[in-house]
């Protein structure tokens, strides 16, 4: 059985399944089923088989006679997927939907669940479809094992709902129009939701990410700032420490030159001391003995010459020269053995001296040899303090620029931020408004929507009682 699209007016299945997701989320404007009073069937004239097949015909449903008269359970089962196509496009996800079901349901039966998979899902949207048009005479043998009558009455409530339809469909055009462009500005409206609420998800995760990485620079500079202060305690210590060794630089130059000033004063005593071993003591007493032996015969002079006056006077006077002489000889003997004494003290102090000049001499060697070694570190020191601080103005400047970089990007990053917070406050505020509009949107639809569900129950019911009275009056007595 083939079906063409006879009728403009009625959504094929591919049309409607685009739109499908969206209409299951809102209410329909039809009464449903559990909607509709509990009550009698309504009462259906019942048409003939050229009516149905000039009907099926206007559908674009190619039909013949036998299938009305001899009907086929494929074929029936066909017709009526075609017609709830037709009628309730809409519906036709929840057929394919349940078909998939009862597949999986009956996978362990594969031919079993192929026929109850064509037959089920058709069964129950047909009986969903008559029971919301108040008829409920509906088996499953209808369509499994269909008969004439039956099938006639229930081609009659659908051929009658169709009619219907088509005749109220220029008042219920411009209100679907209106519904489907609501619907239309909702899914806009949500789809530009959907789209703000990314963007700001994207704004707070860069945030977020800027956060973190302004917490680790903020860390690194927190490294930085104390790796400072370390060299700067490093420094100051090392300053101290040369402080300290030029100290002790300065105390032992002083040392040094006062062992020798005590070196050379020494060595120009020793010089005077020297002078005193010149004298011979020997040949001092030797020289006294000449003296002596003179004077005895200067004395036997004396005697044998008293006889001569003139010449003693001459004898006597030259005499007491020479006694001058003698006491002065005999003063200088006793200051040379004074000085003799002296001597041998000064030799002894001497050699004292001399050992106290052989033990400054190996201080002052151990002060020279302590002198270059710390002459040496502090060449070192000099050189390594020279170096710290060629290193500490590096990274002073190196530190210095990185702070300056540092600023620059967090003036940059506050800009940014302070740029993503108006940004997000103004998403922010256009996403309260569009809620808004939304939410009023949605207010006055369902507002829009439930006067319009009310007005077409009402007018459903004044139409279906009008019908049902015009169908009693049409019955013959």
């Amino acid at each position: 059985m083939q079906a063409s699209r006879g009728n403009s007016k009625i959504p094929t299945a591919r049309q409607s399944k685009a739109t499908s997701n969206e209409r299951l989320k809102r209410p329909s404007i039809l009464p449903s089923a559990s909607s509709i009073p509990e009550g009698p069937d309504y009462l259906v004239r019942q048409a003939d088989v050229p009516q149905m097949l000039r009907f099926l015909k206007d559908l674009g449903i190619h039909a013949h006679e036998e299938d009305l008269t001899h009907p086929n359970p494929i074929r029936i089962r066909q017709l009526f997927e075609i017609l709830i196509n037709f009628l309730v496009p809409h519906r036709m996800e929840f057929l394919y939907i349940e078909r998939e079901k009862v597949k999986l349901e009956f996978a362990d039966s594969p031919d079993l669940g192929i026929e109850i998979a064509e037959v089920v899902p058709v069964f129950r949207e047909m009986q969903y479809l008559l029971k919301q048009l108040k008829f409920t005479d509906i088996k499953v043998t209808d369509i499994l094992s269909p008969s004439p009558p039956r099938l006639m009455k229930i081609l009659s409530a659908l051929m009658n709902f169709s009619l219907f339809r088509d005749s109220v469909y220029e008042h219920f055009e411009p209100l679907a129009k209106e519904v489907e462009q609501l619907t239309l500005q909702c899914d806009n409206l949500s789809a530009e939701k959907a789209a703000l609420d990314k963007e700001i998800n994207e704004i707070e995760t860069q945030t977020e990410l800027e956060r973190v990485e302004v917490q680790e620079w903020e860390n690194k500079n927190q490294e930085l700032e104390e790796v400072m202060r370390q060299m700067r305690r490093d420094s100051d210590a090392i300053l101290a420490d040369l402080e300290f060794h030029k100290n002790e630089r300065r105390q032992m130059k002083d040392t040094l030159q006062e062992l020798q000033y005590t070196i050379l004063a020494a060595i120009e005593h020793v010089k005077q001391l020297k002078q005193y071993d010149t004298w011979d003591v020997e040949e001092m007493k030797v020289k006294i003995e000449e003296l002596e032996v003179v004077i005895n015969s200067n004395t036997e002079e004396v005697n044998t010459l008293e006889k001569d006056i003139p010449k003693l006077e001459e004898i006597i006077s030259e005499t007491k020269s020479l006694n001058n002489n003698l006491t002065k000889w005999i003063q200088t003997i006793e200051s040379v053995n004074n000085l003799h004494g002296d001597v041998n003290r000064h030799k002894k102090t001497n050699e004292a001296i001399k050992k106290e000049l052989n033990s400054l001499t190996l201080m002052q060697k151990e002060f020279a040899t302590k002198i270059t070694t710390i002459s040496r570190s502090l060449a070192l020191q000099d050189s390594r303090l020279q170096f710290l601080m060629e290193q500490r103005e590096k990274k002073r400047e190196t530190v210095d620029q990185y702070l300056k970089d540092w600023d620059k990007k967090n003036v940059i990053i506050n800009k940014e931020v302070e740029s993503a917070m108006n940004e997000r406050k103004k998403c922010e505020a256009q996403i309260k408004e569009l809620q808004e509009k939304c939410n009023e949107g949605y207010a006055e639809q369902r507002l829009y929507i439930e006067s319009l569900r009310s007005q077409i129950t009402k007018l459903f019911f004044i139409i279906n009682d009008q019908y049902t009275n015009s169908l009693k009056y049409a019955k013959p007595n």
